[in-house]
């Protein structure tokens, strides 16, 4: 069992999850806000709906959290290099204003999910028929009590796989940290809509609410049960910012 420092909320404090159709999204315009690395790295994918959605993705994501910080959205940075491993993860965004801003994102197709909170966040969204071949996976990354539970169910294994993806995630070391670090069948009821699990009593977990058939989502923070609102990511704040972004 990992024990960890948590944050002590204050009254403000909230976790945001945004919903976004990346169909939606103002590519042209969204292109501007990309740094030169991202727009590098779309213009390296060959696939003309991947190269959209990436760039959909980003958009989404830096106009979102431009607008949380009042700062302009091409300004984020967003990413830095691990040291363990080499690759770029989520970087807290820094405000003088009020605590830092840890987020996480997900996708699935053109469905897209971001969370943000005042504490490390992980959010993972899956589709139960993304693999044919789960048995065979749960055979081998999921403990023996899960795979019990699972049965003969993709829709529950899909479940366990977004909370323990959600989970690698908020610790900042995706999938190479190891699935088996979470067991799903070890969780307990806290407050609200929030469990915890036995093996790291510092997180919090929760499945999202609502997804469309033959989706499902969890939601992972680093500290205690705060208060969770989800929102559309369409028609309001995103649109008049992109369009903004037009003017000059």
């Amino acid at each position: 069992m990992s024990i960890d420092p948590v944050l002590v909320p204050s009254a403000t404090d909230i976790i945001k999850i945004w919903i976004a159709d990346l169909c939606a999204v103002d590519i042209a315009a969204g292109y501007l806000l990309l740094s030169e690395a991202e727009q590098q790295r779309a213009g390296r994918i060959v696939i003309p709906a991947e190269r959209r959605r990436m760039i959909a993705r980003r958009t989404v994501l830096r106009s979102l959290l431009g607008d949380e910080f009042a700062v302009p959205p091409a300004s984020l940075e967003l990413e830095r290099r691990c040291d363990q491993c080499g690759k770029y993860h989520p970087a807290p965004i820094v405000s003088q204003e009020r605590r830092d801003c840890h987020w996480s994102t997900s996708s699935v197709d053109d469905m897209f999910v971001m969370a943000t909170a005042p504490m490390p966040i992980g959010i993972d969204i899956e589709s139960a028929d993304a693999t044919t071949s789960w048995h065979q996976v749960a055979q081998r990354y999921y403990t023996a009590d899960e795979v019990s539970a699972i049965g003969a169910s993709s829709e529950v294994f899909t479940q366990f796989w977004a909370y323990k993806e959600a989970f690698l995630k908020g610790e900042g070391v995706g999938l190479v940290g190891g699935l088996d670090r979470l067991c799903c069948t070890r969780f307990r009821q806290d407050e609200g809509i929030w469990m915890t699990s036995e093996q790291h009593s510092a997180w919090r977990f929760t499945p999202l609410r609502d997804m469309p058939k033959g989706f499902a989502g969890a939601v992972a923070v680093r500290g205690p049960a705060l208060p969770l609102v989800t929102l559309s990511a369409g028609g309001g704040t995103l649109w008049r910012r992109l369009d903004d972004s037009n003017d000059g």
